[in-house]
């Protein structure tokens, strides 16, 4: 064979191999693209069935005649894994067979029967069983109740033909949602990170929050007021730090509360409800002794008379932290914005401490 045929025999062979080269890289991408088609349409299918899923409701309530939601078979609800956050808005199964079921808190509202009670639930994640609280509701002739709320509810109120509740965390009785239901299902918040609410006169909600912060004097630990949708939003009365002129300091929590007649009773003493509040509101301390005057902060430090009468103000107002801490002889030793200082009983002579 010559050189020149050699020559042509190697270039056609170099030819054929570079084409089947690119048939195969073209046989590779198209597969590729193909791939990737199929897994667009299936994201576009699960997102249509989600948002059909999610159609399937009264405001915030589940639609119960969705067949795709699991049924349980015995009287509590089947739900789905929980993080102990109130997130009133997740899809849940929510009914619970009304034969057996102890029925607490009954309501009537229109044409429905609200009511709470207690379900188990095992926490899988943190290994450990909780057993809380969760609203209900169901019309006559109902065999089974649908769940209102998705995690527990401490506490729930009815005005009219409106229910308010909270939406709390299911391990302790704090950082709620304040949640108003109307008859047609449809909800809206008013409030979150509360602790507990109360609805007086049926015209206004009193409520406190859940915050992680210290001191009195903080708007976070006040008694907080509203009208019942929400609007105008103000303090009603302000968490106390006292001490008696016998020298004994107590904080009195603001999370157990009864408000009655314009006063909130914490237990251990009342005070007058401010529309708003300054701080200054007639206090009345029940168990003091014998002793004449208490000494107190709310917003600012007071003096009065164990009756609430004869009120004085020692030192000015401060919104960070305010605490007393003892009384000794004339002086009064107390926290101020998170420093210390003492000031004679009578309101004269403040030094830092």
């Amino acid at each position: 064979m010559k050189k020149t045929d050699k020559k042509w025999l190697f270039y056609g062979i170099g030819m054929v191999a570079l084409y089947l080269c690119a048939v195969i890289y073209i046989n590779s991408k198209s597969s590729h693209l193909n791939e990737s088609d199929n897994s667009d349409h299936q994201i576009e299918v699960e997102t249509e069935n989600s948002d059909n899923s999610s159609n399937n409701r009264v405001g915030n309530i589940p639609d119960h005649n969705n067949e795709t939601e699991a049924q349980s078979s015995d009287s509590h609800p089947v739900q789905k894994e929980q993080d102990d956050t109130a997130t009133d808005d997740q899809t849940f199964v929510q009914e619970i067979d009304l034969a057996g079921a102890d029925m607490q808190d009954q309501k009537k509202v229109g044409d429905f029967i609200y009511f709470r009670t207690m379900i188990e639930e095992d926490d899988t994640y943190n290994k450990s069983t909780y057993t809380y609280p969760v609203l209900f509701r169901y019309q006559e002739g109902d065999a089974v109740a649908e769940r209102v709320n998705y995690a527990a509810c401490y506490s729930y109120d009815v005005v009219g033909d409106t229910v308010y509740y909270l939406d709390s965390t299911i391990a302790f009785q704090d950082h709620g949602i304040l949640y108003a239901l109307s008859p047609d299902g449809s909800k809206e918040i008013l409030d979150d990170e509360l602790f507990d609410f109360q609805i007086g006169d049926e015209r206004y909600i009193y409520y406190v929050y859940r915050h992680d912060t210290y001191g009195v004097g903080i708007e976070g630990h006040a008694l907080q007021r509203m009208n019942l949708d929400g609007s105008e939003k103000m303090i009603a009365a302000y968490e106390v730090s006292c001490c008696e002129a016998s020298g004994t300091a107590t904080t009195e929590g603001h999370f157990q509360f009864k408000v009655e007649d314009g006063w909130v009773d914490y237990g251990d003493f009342k005070m007058e409800l401010g529309a708003p509040a300054d701080g200054t509101e007639k206090i009345v301390f029940k168990e003091i002794g014998d002793n004449d005057y208490i000494y107190y902060v709310t917003n600012r430090l007071m003096k009065a008379r164990k009756d609430g009468s004869e009120p004085m103000e020692l030192d000015g107002v401060d919104d960070y932290w305010y605490e007393v801490h003892k009384v000794e002889g004339d002086w009064i030793y107390y926290n101020k914005g998170g420093m210390p200082y003492k000031i004679r009983t009578d309101g004269t002579g403040k030094v830092p401490d």
